[in-house]
């Protein structure tokens, strides 16, 4: 497999506001979901995990009862590719799917 390229600011301006959820922070695609229950949550994890690997890209998922964080990136590019968009658009269908609710920038922390 080769190697993933890192894409350039012009082009993570450009595509990354179309990304339903996510806000670039830095070289990460962050977004955090509210789910409707634990249960939901994990389930949404579950599916989410199957995109990855697929994917062969994974996240960084943290579970704090029903709300999900989830971070994105490539190591090995030290910053984002297309992979990390194909998992972020991934990933917000999934949360669409499960009834998750993005939350804004400012409710994350």
């Amino acid at each position: 497999m080769a190697r993933p390229r890192r894409l350039s600011p012009t082009v993570l301006d450009r595509l990354v506001p179309q990304l339903e959820g996510f806000v670039r922070e830095g070289d990460e695609l962050r977004a955090a979901y509210r789910l409707p229950s634990f249960l939901g949550a994990i389930a949404f994890v579950q599916r989410l995990a199957e995109h990855a690997e697929q994917l062969d890209h994974h996240p960084d998922l943290t579970i704090r009862y029903t709300r999900v964080d989830v971070l994105v990136t490539t190591h090995d590019a030290n910053g984002l590719t297309r992979l990390d968009l194909d998992l972020a658009e991934r990933a917000a269908a999934v949360a669409r799917a499960h009834g998750a609710k993005p939350l804004p920038p400012e409710r994350r922390t």
